[in-house]
């Protein structure tokens, strides 16, 4: 049910951006940072071989901005900032 939140929480804030907002890696960034700022980064998303995995451990985000010549890249440092879970 937690990740379903998430997920809800992510589309919320995408789909609040505008066609134009989708060429700015800043703005993209934003939404993602809005959308899981109201989650604690330490709460427990699953267990896997008996070791417990936070949200901050289990998330990775790879932005490419819509417009020629920007490629994906690991925004996943600058995510966990921002919220406070930094690792």
């Amino acid at each position: 049910m937690t990740s379903t939140l998430i997920d809800v929480s992510i589309f919320e804030h995408l789909m609040a951006l505008r066609k134009s907002d989708l060429k700015s890696r800043k703005k993209i960034l934003d939404a993602f940072e809005k959308a899981l700022g109201r989650f604690n980064g330490d709460y427990i998303l699953c267990r896997e071989k008996g070791k417990s995995i936070p949200l901050k451990d289990a998330i990775t985000l790879v932005v490419q901005p819509r417009r020629p010549g920007y490629k994906a890249q690991d925004e996943t440092r600058a995510l966990l900032q921002t919220p406070g879970w930094a690792k």
